[in-house]
């Protein structure tokens, strides 16, 4: 996300008020894909592949908010 930020940041200039809101709307984002990797997951608790679907849905949720991001700032 840190490389998305920076790709973003070079393109175009948030005002300081943008950038709040930005963060404020990841660190829900952050709580959301952590919620839904642990419902994703939840079926396989203490199973070898509990930690592997885990990752596997928070690197696939973060790949479609990196898009959004793009998406949404550079229109």
């Amino acid at each position: 996300m840190n490389f998305g930020k920076r790709a973003l940041s070079a393109k175009i200039q948030l005002t300081a008020t943008e950038m709040d809101n930005l963060r404020i709307e990841q660190r829900k984002w952050i709580t959301y894909r952590d919620s839904t990797a642990s419902k994703n997951s939840a079926e396989f608790t203490r199973g070898s592949f509990e930690s592997v679907l885990y990752i596997e849905t928070q690197g696939a949720l973060a790949k479609e908010r990196c898009y959004e991001i793009v998406n949404f700032y550079m229109q």
